[in-house]
């Protein structure tokens, strides 16, 4: 099948395009063409118009995480194939990257009688995952390729040769790189932020640690079309003066954790179970539920500041002598009500040999799962994800860092096998409320885990 019209671009690089991994096929489908064959491993389209959308969208396909909620009109832009247009249709393929692996979805069409190709999907949940190196390796080759059918059919001054040039120069320029991941991790096009923004980046690196900050860029990137700005050095240690409680990891429970050499080379949540098994193991907990006493000990810090407002854990922690009485930082920067009832991350601070801890929301079963994600997080801090790093934060994003933290909350606070014996097969919404008061979780801790482990739930699929 060749194309009889277009730019010669799209002339020169049409084709069947076929998307594998391993034994999965992402584009196969029925195509309704009359005299095509039926069954078709991928629809034919102009390869052009797919690299010139890899080329382009690369940081962002490359660093950004999958979105919590509705995607935005200008995340889809960036990660989903049918945002190519040009007249094809293009597989319901959707790309992301938690940092260190990448995720592609792949689902059937929604209406097929409508389409000349039927795409079939992958098998449900439709997702696979696999190193983010694998990635870019597959993603450059692919326009290496049309590149050279470009050249072959004499076209050598194209668009998409422009910006892979372009592409290039940055990935091997580490000052323009560093922006341009930036501006991936807060969901930016190429390009949008000024370079003061990744000058003040790297001052807030200098103070809180650059695997934090691009933590907190991510929390950012999420909360752009809100207006929400990326949460600053200072105000973290502002507000960290006002509200932390303080927290010794000296004195937390000690364990012999190894270095998680798998780190970032298997799926996130593998490695967030494995650790809470380790820990539970080596602190004789068992499958039973964890009291706050029993959390707060494993952490180093008072069980008090897990059900107290944060402003009597701060009056606490003074009349005993732990913290000043006055503050001697600038005042906060936000609104301190705002701040005090909500914020969208939770953290630890080392400072000056200080440490405390920062939570985002007065609920008891918010504050016990990120204190167990931050417990987690300085088991984690072993690797290289924040060695030495003066902030843990414990943020709402999929990278691969908070996927991690939450999984070893999820099991460190409610295993799945004691889980799967009280609820005795029966998942109904009464009985898992029953089961999360229990524990001291949310109902919505028990409801990912039914989904996630149990076979007609099964929501999670992938592949090292």
């Amino acid at each position: 099948m060749k194309l009889d019209y277009g730019a010669p671009e799209e002339v020169a690089t049409f084709g069947q395009l076929i998307i594998t991994h391993e034994e999965a096929c992402l584009t196969h489908g029925v195509s309704l063409i009359k005299g095509a064959d039926a069954y078709q491993e991928g629809p034919h389209v102009s390869g052009c118009l797919l690299a010139e959308w890899i080329a382009w969208n690369w940081w962002r396909l490359r660093w950004e995480p999958s979105p919590q909620g509705p995607a935005t009109n200008n995340w889809n832009f960036a990660h989903c194939l049918p945002s190519i247009g040009g007249g094809y249709i293009w597989p319901n393929v959707i790309i992301a990257n938690d940092g260190f692996r990448c995720e592609i979805t792949s689902t059937a069409s929604q209406e097929p009688g409508s389409l000349s190709f039927h795409y079939l999907g992958l098998p449900a949940p439709g997702k696979l995952t696999f190193p983010a190196s694998k990635f870019e390796t597959e993603c450059s080759a692919f326009v290496e390729q049309v590149l050279d059918l470009c050249n072959e059919a004499g076209l050598r001054d194209t668009d998409l040769g422009q910006i892979w040039q372009e592409l290039q120069a940055e990935r091997t320029d580490p000052e323009l790189g560093s922006l341009r991941r930036l501006e991936a991790l807060l969901g930016c096009d190429p390009g949008e932020l000024p370079q003061t923004e990744l000058a003040e980046h790297r001052q807030d690196a200098e103070i809180l640690g650059m695997h934090a900050v691009d933590e907190l860029a991510m929390e950012a990137g999420r909360n752009r079309q809100n207006g929400i700005s990326r949460l600053s050095a200072r105000e973290v240690v502002d507000q960290t003066a006002s509200e932390g409680v303080e927290m010794r990891s000296s004195d937390a429970v000690a364990m012999s954790i190894p270095v998680p050499a798998s780190w970032g080379h298997v799926p996130a949540w593998h490695l967030g179970i494995d650790l809470a098994a380790d820990v539970r193991q080596q602190t004789g907990l068992g499958h039973d539920p964890i009291g706050n006493t029993r959390l707060a000990e494993l952490a180093g810090m008072t069980a008090d500041a897990l059900t107290m407002p944060q402003s009597s854990a701060r009056e606490w922690s003074v009349r005993r002598g732990r913290l000043p009485q006055g503050d001697h930082l600038p005042a906060l920067t936000m609104p301190q009500s705002s701040a005090r009832e909500w914020r969208p991350v939770s953290w630890v601070l080392h400072q000056n040999g200080n440490e405390r801890i920062v939570f985002r929301t007065r609920r008891n079963e918010s504050r016990r799962f990120d204190l167990a994600r931050l417990i987690a997080d300085r088991l984690f801090s072993l690797s290289p994800c924040s060695q030495e790093e003066a902030m843990l934060p414990a943020t709402r994003t999929y990278s691969y860092r908070q996927k991690a933290q939450r999984a070893f909350a999820g099991e460190f606070l409610s295993p799945w096998l004691a889980i799967e014996e009280r609820l005795n097969k029966d998942y109904s919404t009464e009985h898992q409320q029953q089961v999360a008061e229990e524990f001291g979780v949310s109902p919505m801790v028990i409801d990912v885990k039914i989904r996630s482990n149990v076979d007609f739930y099964n929501d999670v699929v992938e592949t090292a």
